[in-house]
């Protein structure tokens, strides 16, 4: 019986917290329902450009992949006589990569198919009459295509096309948790509170928090990076330096946000709810999972998350060796996204104080 007043009473405290209601029962579904829209969106055409292909093969060709005559295209397909194709691939889109082997496979397989029948059926013509010329029905047979990688990365595992997406997920939420935790905590002990009412400004505060936490942040970005490519062996085709900017930008970016979300949590566990709000929808959107046959309201949402640029940012530097131009950008926008939380932060640290004036001068 006492067991069962314990299990009442956590049943209780479960149905009055609506979050927790909606964490339990709300976001599991809603995540199933996302994933599912994203993974099973129709099959993505790539766009190839041809030239000097074998009689008939471009008309095969185009069951399988898009032929475009040029300009931006996931790869290009040339002949080079006596049956031999080279297939140079531009993208670095895991997707991508396999659906244009793919596509040039099939279409070669389908080609030689038919021109054996062809042979074949021209030998069989001949055969009441006079025996056949076997030299002259031999069929003309295309060989496996040479694939190449304009960029390094589409030669890379999978590992390693995902590492950047990895790293800016994982600097991001391990941030986030860590300085929404520690900065509820200096809410609880009332540290916050003493400072609000001392001389310092209260951007004075923000600013130290941010130097404080930002010193671990950046220590941990490094670590990360240090222990991806140099231990992991992680490539990067880039200038490492401009992927730890990216990486420093994120990792700001989540210290801001954790400490906003902190502000409107009582306890950790609060702070633990804010994760399927936070960090799971950015797992889903960012990129992590390949995006090219998502619906249209799926890459317009996926815009509105931080995540999304560094993940752009760092596959741009490490797989396909952007330099700063590339990513500018990219960069942009992050940057834009720390000043609209940093000022959001401000805001929230000023009001408490303005409220706190106004009741002494009362």
């Amino acid at each position: 019986m006492r067991a069962l007043a314990v299990a009442i009473r956590i049943w209780q405290q479960v149905l009055r917290d609506r979050r927790t209601l909606a964490l339990f029962f709300v976001a599991p579904v809603l995540l199933l329902t996302v994933l599912q829209v994203t993974l099973t969106s129709p099959t993505i055409t790539p766009s190839v450009a041809v030239r000097n292909l074998p009689p008939g093969f471009q008309t095969v060709l185009k069951r399988y992949v898009q032929v475009a005559p040029g300009g931006t295209v996931d790869g290009s397909l040339v002949g080079e006589g006596g049956g031999h194709l080279r297939l140079t691939i531009d993208s670095v889109s895991p997707t991508v990569i396999a659906r244009t082997r793919q596509g040039v496979l099939a279409a070669e397989a389908v080609y030689n198919q038919r021109a054996m029948a062809k042979s074949l059926n021209q030998v069989l013509s001949l055969l009441p009459s006079r025996p056949p010329n076997r030299a002259g029905f031999r069929p003309s047979l295309l060989q496996p295509a040479v694939v190449s990688y304009k960029y390094a990365g589409g030669g890379y595992s999978t590992f390693n096309q995902t590492a950047p997406a990895l790293m800016a997920l994982f600097i991001f939420f391990f941030v986030f948790l860590v300085s929404g935790i520690s900065f509820l905590r200096e809410r609880v002990q009332g540290t916050l509170e003493r400072l609000k009412v001392s001389p310092i400004r209260g951007w004075e505060i923000m600013a130290g928090y941010l130097s404080g936490f930002g010193l671990i942040a950046i220590l941990q970005t490094l670590l990360l990076q240090w222990f991806a490519t140099q231990v992991l062996t992680v490539p990067s085709s880039g200038a490492v330096g401009l992927a730890l900017v990216i990486d420093l930008l994120l990792a700001f970016i989540a210290l801001s946000t954790g400490m906003v979300l902190s502000l409107f949590a009582r306890t950790e566990f609060q702070v633990m709810q804010f994760i399927p709000l936070v960090i799971i929808p950015q797992i889903v959107f960012s990129g992590l999972f390949p995006l090219d046959t998502a619906p249209a309201w799926v890459k317009v949402l996926s815009k509105l998350f931080p995540v999304t640029y560094g993940i752009r940012g760092l596959r741009a530097v490490m797989l396909q060796n952007g330099s700063l131009p590339t990513v500018e950008p990219e960069i942009a926008v992050l940057v834009l996204f720390f000043v609209l939380l940093a000022g959001i932060n401000l805001v929230l640290l000023r009001k408490p104080r303005v409220r706190a004036r106004a009741e002494q001068s009362k």
